[in-house]
């Protein structure tokens, strides 16, 4: 009898049993051995499971470990992935929607565990983008011996901020993880202010501005430090606020940055720029002594760079911008696992079925 691969991309651990893509019926149960030989993506680090409601972060690289259950076992013994069984199978990933938001999608050894690894191309769109391949396995000695087909579904991108956040204008919550507020969201904050002025916060910063007429926008923000900075100006100490989308407001709204970590550091004394195209800009700003705010006067919301000393050579990057972003559009071909022939089909098909999974198959 051929030996037979079920490539069941269904993310899932024996530690969270109840809802793996191995049934949770009585024919089907997770206790119960495969038929096949079964290769499955396993949740990343963070928990976080691949399928069609699955957002991700621009800019980010996840990591899914590749986990292999031989015929007659159970999920409980499944294993990750051996280099013999790397070198005997490929993968083959062909994009069928969203290969602008991909910048490479492949499986390869990360901390010695071989895993499905996809990077997602840097932006900050405000709306998601659904992504989609079909993944085919085939053996390594014969790129024509085609195993089995399986489409992959996810979403790219950023979440909308949760309704429950839109309460109360005098302070709205802005979580990075669901950061873009649409049209309607400012409509209902603007209705609720009664035409004045929204104040949006997180972590360290507050932004109070009046948003009548705003259209969809990302206030994705981080406290994260410039390497590129931090490099250059190894003398002095630095507070980073940054909003990567760069939001512009169409009225001037006032950016409120608490510093009573930095006060003593910076011995009250504070610069405060502006970073954009590998260059730091000055920014007018007034210092609240009392409530230890820096204040900012601005439209658009950006990088800022808080520091205790001047800086007078404001060129960080001098080659910032003389070389394009490379991207991988289209099919890639990377090797992991396969076998040969396809049965069963109808069970796995209800395995997946069961744990509402998006994987649809079809046999070559």
């Amino acid at each position: 009898m051929k030996k037979i691969i079920s490539m069941i991309l269904a993310l899932t651990t024996a530690a969270s049993l109840a809802v793996t893509a191995f049934a949770q019926t009585k024919d089907n149960d997770s206790s119960n051995p495969v038929t096949n030989d079964t290769v499955f993506f396993d949740k990343d680090a963070d928990g976080l499971e691949l399928n069609a409601d699955t957002v991700l972060t621009p800019g980010e690289t996840y990591y899914f470990p590749v986990k292999f259950i031989e015929a007659g076992k159970t999920l409980a013994d499944a294993q990750a992935l051996t280099s013999t069984q790397f070198n005997n199978f490929k993968f083959h990933f062909a994009n069928e929607e969203g290969k602008r938001e991909i910048s490479s999608i492949k499986v390869e050894k990360h901390k010695s565990v071989y895993s499905l690894a996809i990077t997602v191309k840097a932006g900050w769109p405000t709306k998601l983008s659904d992504v989609s391949y079909t993944v085919s396995v085939v053996d390594s000695k014969d790129s024509k011996n085609e195993i089995d087909v399986a489409a992959l579904a996810f979403q790219t991108g950023y979440k909308t901020i949760d309704d429950s956040s839109l309460k109360n204008p005098d302070y709205v919550v802005v979580n990075p993880e669901a950061p873009v507020l649409t049209e309607d969201s400012f409509d209902t904050l603007n209705d609720l202010a009664d035409g004045k002025e929204v104040t949006f916060a997180h972590g360290d910063w507050e932004f109070s501005v009046r948003v009548n007429g705003m259209k969809d926008t990302n206030m994705v923000s981080n406290s994260d430090d410039i390497d590129a900075i931090i490099e250059k100006y190894q003398d002095q100490d630095f507070k980073f606020v940054s909003f990567p989308a760069g939001p512009e407001f169409r009225t001037t709204g006032t950016l409120s940055i608490d510093v009573s970590s930095e006060m003593d550091d910076f011995d009250g004394k504070f610069f405060v720029y502006r970073y954009l195209n590998g260059k730091l800009t000055e920014v007018d700003f007034t210092l609240d002594s009392e409530e230890e705010l820096v204040k900012i006067k601005t439209k658009q919301l950006g990088r800022f760079v808080l520091t205790n000393k001047e800086i007078t050579d404001s060129v960080v990057d001098p080659n910032f911008g003389s070389n394009g972003e490379s991207s991988n559009g289209g099919s890639e071909q990377n090797p992991d696992t396969g076998a040969n022939d396809f049965v069963a089909i109808a069970a796995a098909m209800a395995i997946i079925a069961s744990a509402g999974i998006l994987l649809s198959r079809k046999r070559k």
